[in-house]
């Protein structure tokens, strides 16, 4: 795995141990006390990576959709609820503020080929899969 090849190859496998670092790190108790906004499905299909994100009270101007090698990037900004003046809040569990997600794709992408749409509250991210990711049929022939 680590052997000699090309220089990519080395850097490609460098930042592949990262990942591994940051993903172990990531199951720690801070992470589990602070919700995860916003809540994201990723799967994949021989065509293409799709990233589902709910973001309901979230102005799809204020979304940003960052796609760069190896990793997706969603991030933006949800209003703080309106609350009167005399308002006691009792209980607060929705999220509000500045928020930032990112994910390591499963596969290579099309960057130049990536959509984003928005519906009832939810974010699609439809990243098509770089040709040369795609799975190849191989025809057997009989000799």
């Amino acid at each position: 795995m680590y052997g000699f090849g090309p220089r990519s190859s080395f850097f490609d496998d460098i930042h592949r141990l990262q990942r591994e670092i940051n993903r172990l790190f990531a199951g720690t108790v801070d992470s589990l006390r602070t919700p995860r906004f916003p809540a994201v499905n990723l799967r994949q299909n021989n065509e293409a990576v799709i990233l589902e994100a709910e973001v309901p009270g979230v102005d799809p101007a204020q979304i940003n959709v960052t796609v760069q090698r190896d990793t997706v990037t969603i991030s933006g900004s949800r209003p703080a609820p309106q609350t009167a003046e005399d308002d006691v809040i009792h209980r607060q569990e929705r999220f509000s503020g500045e928020f930032t997600r990112t994910f390591e794709l499963p596969c290579r992408v099309d960057e130049n080929a990536v959509k984003a749409t928005y519906k009832n509250g939810v974010l699609t991210v439809t990243m098509p899969r770089a040709p040369e990711d795609k799975p190849k049929q191989i025809k057997v022939i009989t000799a």
